[in-house]
């Protein structure tokens, strides 16, 4: 068994306040804050449909058991930072030099460990790993949203662009309100499937 966490979110969103009151047509600041949540949301809608992290961020994943393949995600797959084993009595060991990960972010064992003492029955191996699209840092600071695809972010205007204009799924004497299909049928296009 294993389980997951966020342990460093993304510094930034896909898309910035700026660009999109820009495409909203937005030219006060009065719903800014409204605005900056309806990104987040749409990012993380997104994020969901594909299994793909946007922006640069770190996951920690846990096991039982040594793992022999096991898949990392979400996926575009940046760096393996960690692998400790903490042994029943607390103390660490580093095994990373153990792993590898492939080019679709499976990570494999490339040796067997020798470890040293026995593992703990749950979570006793501890695996960092960061996630996203390469940023950019060759310039003064880190461009982390120039390599995300066009249609990802465009994708997320659309639905913030929605929610934005319909802030009620129903409308008195109206038919419910769905994100539009477009969304789902252009996230699909490059959604990353679990195997």
């Amino acid at each position: 068994m294993y389980k997951r966490k966020l342990t460093t979110p993304s510094p930034v969103e896909p898309i910035t306040l700026s660009e999109i009151k820009t495409h909203l047509r937005i030219s006060h600041n009065a719903e800014d804050t409204y605005l900056e949540g309806l990104i987040m949301a749409a990012c993380e809608y997104c994020e969901r449909v594909q299994g793909r992290a946007y922006v640069q961020q770190t996951w920690s994943q846990w096991f039982d058991a040594i793992p022999i393949l096991f898949p990392l995600k979400p996926t575009p797959f940046l760096s393996l930072d960690s692998i400790v084993a903490t042994y029943n009595d607390d103390t660490t060991e580093d095994i990373t030099s153990y792993y590898g990960v492939n080019v679709d972010g499976f990570l494999y064992q490339k040796d067997v460990p020798s470890l040293t003492k026995e593992l703990p029955k749950e979570d006793g191996i501890k695996v960092v790993y960061t996630v996203g699209y390469e940023p950019d840092d060759s310039g003064e600071s880190t461009d982390y949203i120039v390599n995300i695809p066009a249609s990802v972010k465009h994708v997320i205007k659309i639905a913030v662009s929605h929610w934005y204009a319909h802030r009620e799924p129903v409308v008195q004497g109206q038919s419910v309100n769905k994100v539009p299909e477009t969304l789902d049928a252009l996230l699909w296009l490059d959604r990353d499937v679990q195997v």
